[in-house]
């Protein structure tokens, strides 16, 4: 219910932002994607990032590892990102 309430007053911020954003179905699916994978998505890198970071100052090979486990710890922000603009999925 809780989760529910929330959707719909983010929904109306990004429907009262609608004059400074892109397209507003764009915006949309960034929401949802926001909320149901990039969370997850984020919690999952950033275990396995805790782990791998510190390891790859000893094992370098590691270390590209870690940015992309980075990347994924991010996911969120870039999803944030692309929703407050309105930018198309790809």
């Amino acid at each position: 219910m809780r989760i529910f309430l929330f959707l719909v007053l983010m929904s109306q911020l990004v429907l009262s932002c609608a004059v400074q954003m892109g397209n507003i179905v764009y915006s949309i699916i960034w929401l949802l994607i926001l909320f149901f994978i990039s969370f997850f998505v984020a919690g999952f890198c950033a275990g396995f990032y805790i782990i791998v970071h510190p390891l790859s100052v000893c094992l370098p090979p590691l270390t590209s590892l870690a940015e992309l486990l980075l990347q994924g710890v991010q996911f969120p922000h870039y999803c944030a990102d692309k929703m407050m603009s309105g930018a198309p999925l790809g």
